[in-house]
């Protein structure tokens, strides 16, 4: 009997479909699993949790490699040292704060105002025990501080406090981080982090890096000096989508919170607008080549009734300049530099804003900015968050113009000195205080201890001072901060500090400071930042071995990594 073929039937209707999907969705997903777990056999890759456990010591550590996701390996930055339980012990109220460098304290983070906030806290509640995890990184935005936030919220949060919104125009996928000066798309922006999370994301990224190409825009992110000529105004449309980028962040930061069952207490960020000029100035649109040649004759007139103390004819030739052009950053900042020099505090203090908000190199959080922040907290939503105004509250000090360089409450553009820190730690305080429950609160709250006091417990001194400022100095040698009006007077009074500070600090003194530093660091073992602040003054007096025993310590409690001390 002769056998017959049978010719298999084509899918179709429902069948074609699915089958199409299967191979649009389903055949995709299975490579790039099989390519994940390849790269996972392989160990290739790096871990992108900020927080990774400790071997053999139930606390979490700092990820080194965390900032990969977002900056070149070579620039990436990091958080502060830090070190916490899994599991959170009885009788502990967590903290974790987000934000970048001015939330971080820089250039010193031991001395910033989470870290005097801990202070603050045990002395007003002593029966707790207030631990404050500091999350910020230098030259992030919210894009970076989402996926913290995130995480966080899974490491048993009972508050988050957010100081953010210097770096959101020129930090990663800002206006300033882009070859085509436009802010990423949201979603475009979350599926690249998302994608860099895995090890086929990291493979792509590895292979972009090789090849040099330059579809990444984050591939050249240098920190400020790459933005020296990156000029954004203050009324280029180009910063809508940053603001409602900006926007969505913290609204999602805000979630993140709330489904945590923690608090969130949200800050306006406080800039140095009296003393400090703009980084970058443009002329109007449409200024003409003799209304320039008017406008600097103009000013050359007031610089030089300025310097000789004519300060009437002086407001004059600048109100002619502004008169020709008032979008100018640098002659709207001598305006107010000159109504100091009249006595009118008032006015002084409307021209300095106004020169803030024109300057074209957005290093420091603009009005709008502090509005998003502002409406964010005060948003209707789930759970209530808590604002600190504390632009309102610097505004309130009135002229940052100490003679004692050290009181002031800025170093330079937007980080707080020691005496800035306090008063922002002071004023966050009583809206912390407030979103206590009552059975650490229990009642109210009294004023928060002094300056001195925190200055005590985190052992600022002469030394430390000058440890600070020397860091600070680097900073300032860096463009564009030479291209600033007053470059050169705001050097030499912080090298005048160190000068004055060292001539006090011999060994002998430093000597005396040793014992302060072991008992803090007997106190609290998994202080790593005190750690390292005894490790450099061991370093300092000759104790090269007690020193890189500290630091041996604190690699046996963080996560392995190549570290470098």
């Amino acid at each position: 009997m002769a056998m017959t073929s049978r010719r298999t039937k084509a899918p179709t209707g429902w069948r074609l479909w699915a089958l199409r999907v299967v191979l649009a969705v389903f055949l995709p997903l299975a490579l790039l699993l099989a390519l994940e777990g390849s790269l996972a056999i392989l160990d290739f890759g790096y871990p992108t949790d900020f927080a990774l456990e400790v071997d053999d010591t139930g606390r979490y550590g700092m990820n080194l490699r965390f900032g990969w996701r977002f900056f070149p390996e070579s620039i990436a930055r990091s958080s502060l040292l830090f070190s916490f339980p899994a599991d959170k012990p009885p009788d502990t109220y967590r903290i974790f704060v987000l934000g970048a460098s001015a939330a971080q304290g820089y250039p010193r983070g031991a001395f910033s105002f989470s870290r005097m906030l801990e202070v603050i806290l045990e002395d007003a509640c002593p029966e707790t025990d207030f631990e404050i995890v500091n999350t910020s990184i230098v030259a992030t935005n919210s894009h970076v501080v989402l996926p913290i936030a995130r995480e966080c919220a899974g490491y048993e949060p009972d508050m988050f406090l957010v100081y953010l919104g210097n770096n959101e125009v020129i930090g990663p996928y800002g206006l300033g981080s882009s070859a085509t000066r436009t802010a990423g798309s949201l979603g475009a922006v979350r599926a690249g982090i998302a994608l860099r999370s895995t090890r086929t994301g990291q493979l792509i990224q590895s292979a972009i890096n090789r090849l040099r190409g330059d579809d990444d825009l984050l591939e050249n992110w240098g920190g400020m000096e790459m933005f020296a000529e990156q000029y954004v105004t203050v009324d280029d449309p180009a910063l809508d989508p940053v603001y409602a980028n900006f926007a969505a962040n913290l609204r999602d930061i805000r979630r993140a919170a709330s489904d945590a069952g923690a608090e969130i207490v949200f800050s306006t960020v406080a800039v140095n607008v009296w003393d400090g000029a703009p980084f970058a100035s443009r002329h109007r649109d449409g200024l003409s080549d003799e209304d320039l040649i008017a406008w600097s004759g103009a000013l050359a007139d007031g610089l030089a009734a300025f310097e000789e103390g004519r300060l009437s004819a002086a407001d004059e030739a600048l109100a002619r300049a502004a008169a020709l052009d008032d979008r100018h950053a640098e002659l709207a900042w001598r305006r107010g530099r000159l109504a100091l020099a009249l006595g009118d505090t008032s006015t002084a203090e409307s021209h300095f804003k106004v020169a803030k908000e024109l300057d074209v190199l957005r290093f420091r959080a603009d009005e709008r900015i502090n509005d998003v922040i502002r409406e964010t907290a005060l948003a209707p939503g789930d759970r209530p968050a808590y604002l600190v105004d504390a632009a309102a509250v610097f505004a309130e000090f009135g002229p940052d113009l100490a003679a004692n360089s050290l009181e002031r409450r800025f170093y330079e553009h937007v980080h707080l000195t020691f005496t800035g820190h306090y008063d922002l730690a002071a004023a966050v305080y009583p809206v912390v205080a407030r979103a206590l429950p009552e059975s650490i609160r229990r009642g109210s709250v009294g004023p928060p201890s002094s300056r001195e006091r925190c200055a005590e417990a985190l052992l600022w001194s002469d030394w430390e001072a000058v440890q600070t400022v020397q860091m600070l100095l680097t900073l300032l040698n860096d463009p564009p901060f030479p291209e600033r009006a007053d470059h050169a007077e705001v050097t030499a009074r912080w090298r005048a500090v160190v000068t004055d500070l060292q001539a006090g600090l011999d060994r002998g003194k430093l000597l005396q400071l040793l014992p302060a530093y072991e008992a803090r660091v007997a106190a609290d073992p998994t202080d790593m930042l005190t750690r390292t602040l005894y490790a450099d003054l061991l370093r300092a007096v000759g104790e090269n071995g007690k020193a890189r025993r500290q630091w041996q310590f604190i690699e046996r409690h963080q996560p392995p990594m190549d570290w470098k001390h």
